[in-house]
């Protein structure tokens, strides 16, 4: 069986005025070119996509790839896209009442998911900030996670921004009895963006940086 290849990205698709409070600077025209590099993948999950959202499927793609669009709430910034129609309606869920961070300047963030020939694919984005308060936040939405889990059979993976970094014992912490909890292990962790799976392979993964078109490297694993 030919190898699948999933992308998981922050892409950064924010206000220019948010780029200017964080200091950010990138390409002009970047959109065409994260189209181009989007075309070359059969998954792509994205966070942050609240711009452009048009531009980045369909037949606008370079290539004129056949997405599925599978969905995602313009205000939690989730997109998914694949080469192949979702076998069951995708299913998202919001984190309300978990927190609505100034740190993301006030993004409804949430998770979605859509189940293919090799599983349920999952993509999130967690609280951002360092602070004990965006802690507990991450690990409040880490368990409405956990909940909508539990109506989904294996395999399972997981990619998206899960704002875990290595560096924070905390989230260190949280991370650990994520996975014991639920059974997921690592495949990827960079910085903090996350690529994990439950009971399945993927192989060769592979971080590329990008510093022209996103804050965050892409992720790119072989299903």
């Amino acid at each position: 069986m030919a190898k699948l290849q999933l992308l998981n990205w922050n892409i950064a698709g924010l206000p220019r005025w948010i780029w200017w409070i964080k200091g950010l600077r990138f390409m002009d025209g970047r959109y065409r070119v994260i189209s181009r590099i989007l075309a070359e993948a059969d998954f792509v999950c994205l966070q942050e996509a609240f711009r452009h959202r048009g531009a980045l499927k369909g037949k606008k793609l370079a290539g004129g790839v056949p997405w599925a669009w599978v969905g995602g709430k313009k205000k939690s910034g989730l997109m998914m896209m694949a080469r192949e129609e979702p076998l069951a309606p995708p299913r998202d869920g919001d984190f309300k009442a978990t927190t609505l961070s100034q740190a993301d300047f006030f993004a409804q963030k949430g998770w979605l998911a859509a189940k293919f020939s090799f599983g349920w694919l999952l993509t999130t984005h967690l609280d951002a900030g360092p602070d004990h308060e965006s802690l507990k936040a991450r690990e409040k939405q880490l368990n409405r996670i956990v909940n909508a889990l539990t109506d989904m059979d294996r395999p399972i993976i997981m990619a998206g921004d899960f704002n875990l970094s290595a560096k924070r014992p905390g989230d260190v912490e949280l991370l650990q009895s994520f996975l014991a909890e639920t059974g997921f292990e690592i495949i990827l962790h960079h910085g903090k963006d996350l690529i994990m799976a439950q009971d399945i392979t993927l192989e060769k993964a592979d971080v590329f940086d990008n510093k022209h078109l996103s804050d965050h490297s892409r992720l790119v694993a072989q299903i």
